[in-house]
Parts: structure tokens; sequence; C-alpha cells
């Protein structure tokens, strides 16, 4: 029998909530989770994800469940005769937590618990809460928080297989978000792009919380000519953008100011510098605390060509006092102001140069 326990919550993430992960997703787990445990007493964590351990240890009190590719071919031959044919032809994009082992453990802490709620992060593993809930004869109300929109993040991709799957994507994609009792989404945009396409009853906004290190940035020792590109460059859309601004926009830049250089900060940059074999290139790794370089960089750029959602870099560039300038699609949802400057690509070089003539903002 279930232990009644009006205030308790279960927590369902598809990456391992950490203040100082390597990827936006890791930190805004982490923002959802500490939330939830300062608002009730009781709440159960579980996690779903694709990290190894060496990138993202498991925090305390948080059940990792560690998704090879094993595991998920598993889980979807096991379960054919269960799953849709349009859960199994979108799985592999929007359905990317589904792990037997995983789904055990919320069926018995489902069984044992009649929660109050059910938060879920994100997309990824909201069938995989379903059919848990499903096989238990759970009622939680679910909240899931959508980092962006699947159905626009595959009609941008480049891959025609993708856009492809669009229109499938889509009705997947409303028959998951219309299930659940309240949708979150990380930006303005998004919340009315969810609201248009699906006609959802309830979309709200998660405010975005600066990262615990923005206090430690200090611009009184900036160097006028050092330009900041912070990401996790083992997603192939910022390691695309990388390439694109270094062979087609900084000649243009040296062409000008020959002096400019660009640090790359984040996961896989120090070997994406390498590629470039460039001294005005350079790339640190992973960096558990990037405020030195914000607090030395001139501008941060976002010279992104593809992907959707809000970008956490441009939100974490501006709370540090860091003038950015982006693309559109990197600037998409996120509202104009001072520090700011929205560049079509074609005048990239054009914007960064102005930008680095400019006065220097203060923090």
């Amino acid at each position: 029998m279930a232990e009644f326990r009006s205030d308790r919550w279960l927590y369902v993430g598809a990456f391992v909530p950490l203040p100082n992960a390597r990827h936006a997703g890791g930190r805004v787990a982490f923002e959802n989770l500490r939330h939830l445990q300062r608002t009730y007493d009781h709440v159960d964590a579980v996690v779903c994800t694709t990290e190894p351990e060496s990138v993202a240890p498991a925090p305390s009190g948080v059940r990792v469940f560690r998704q090879h590719g094993s595991d998920f071919a598993g889980y979807l031959l096991s379960a054919a005769r269960s799953l849709t044919l349009r859960q199994r032809l979108t799985a592999p994009v929007l359905h990317t937590r589904l792990h037997k082992g995983c789904q055990g453990a919320l069926e018995a802490l489902m069984r044992q618990h009649d929660y109050a709620g059910a938060f879920v992060d994100f997309t990824q593993a909201a069938l995989l809460v379903q059919r848990a809930a499903a096989a238990s004869d759970c009622f939680a109300p679910v909240t899931l928080c959508i980092h962006d929109v699947f159905a626009q993040r595959l009609l941008r991709s480049r891959h025609w297989l993708e856009r492809r799957l669009t229109g499938t994507v889509m009705r997947e994609e409303l028959l998951l978000l219309s299930s659940v009792e309240r949708v979150l989404t990380l930006s303005e945009k998004d919340r009315q792009l969810a609201q248009t396409l699906y006609a959802l009853p309830r979309v709200d906004v998660k405010e975005f919380l600066p990262p615990e290190w923005h206090v430690q940035v200090r611009r009184d020792q900036i160097d006028p000519e050092a330009l900041l590109f912070f990401a996790n460059f083992e997603r192939s859309e910022n390691s695309d953008a990388a390439r694109w601004f270094v062979r087609e926009v900084l000649p243009n830049i040296h062409a000008v100011l020959p002096g400019v250089t660009l640090m790359l900060v984040g996961n896989g940059s120090e070997w994406l510098a390498a590629e470039f074999a460039s001294t005005a290139v350079h790339g640190t790794g992973y960096v558990e605390d990037p405020s030195p370089c914000f607090s030395r960089c001139r501008l941060a750029i976002a010279p992104l060509l593809a992907g959707a959602g809000v970008k956490f870099k441009v939100l974490e560039a501006l709370s540090c006092g860091v003038p950015v300038v982006g693309t559109p699609v990197a600037l998409e949802g996120i509202p104009p102001q001072q520090g700011l400057t929205c560049c079509q690509p074609e005048s990239f070089a054009r914007g960064v140069l102005e930008l680095l003539a400019a006065p220097a903002l203060g923090h």
C-alpha cells in the first residue's frame, strides 16, 4: 500500500543535477531540484542520463542510472509491443531516456508513496515517467520542464532525415505535453511557441538564475582584444559555430585588429582549438569556475547558426556584465537589452569590431 505523504514529490531528470555541470541542462536540473527540496520536506530524486560518472558524478541523495546505447536498444526491443509506432520512430530524438532498471525503480517508488506531484526534467524523460506511472497506477500531477520545443529544433536541423520526422515528432510532442498538468519553458519565446503550436492550457516560464560563480567576476582588468565563446563544444551546433567564426569571421576581424584573440571555454574546447592550429585561438577545456575567463574577456560571442531554445551561455554572460554579440538563433527568446548586439551572419565581424571600439560597460 502506498504511504500517503501530501508534501512528498518525485523528481525525475534526464541530466545529473550539478551546480557547475558541463552543460546548461545539468545546471537547470540543479536549480529545479534545489527549488523542490527547499519547497517540500521530502523529494525523491531519480536521474536517467547518458553522462558518464567521470563527467557527471552522482550527487548525494540522487539515484542515477547510466544509460548506454545497449540499454536504449534493449528497452525498445523488449517494449516493442507496448510502444506505439510513433513512439518507436521518435524515440531516438524525443524519448532518449528509456531504461528498464530506471523504470523499475520509478515503479517501486510510485507504489510505495502517494506523491503530491512529479517534476520531470526534460522532455527526454517524460515517456519513461508516463510508462512507470501507468504500470504502478500512480496519478500524481506532472510538471514537465522543457529545454526547447523539439518540433522547432528539427525544422532547423541540417539533417534531412530529422527534418522529415518533424511532423511525426510534432504529433508525438503534442500528445506528450498535453498529458501533463503543467509545462515549464526556459523563455517567453518558447512559452508562446508551445501554446501556439499545441494550445496547452498552462505554460509558465522558469526564471533564469545566474550561476553561483558569476559573483566572482571582476570587470576591472579586461583584455581589450579578448573574445570569449563559452559553450559545450561536444554539441555539434556549438563546435560548428566555432568553426564558422574562426574560418569565416575572425580573418575579417584580424584585417582591422590583428591582435584579437578568441578563448574557447567549455567541454571539448581544447581539442577544437588544437584543430585550428592558430595562436589567436585558445581552448581551456572544461573549467569548474569560468569566472576568470569572464573577468578577462572584452566581450562574449554566440555565433550559432542552428539550434532552438534559450541559450544559457548568453544569459550567463549578461549576468556577469559581459556584452554579447550573437546571431538571431543565439539570441532568440532573450529580450533586447544593454550589452546585447544581434548580428546576421554576414555582418557578424562588423558587429564585433563596433563593440570592441565602444567604451567597455561596467559590471
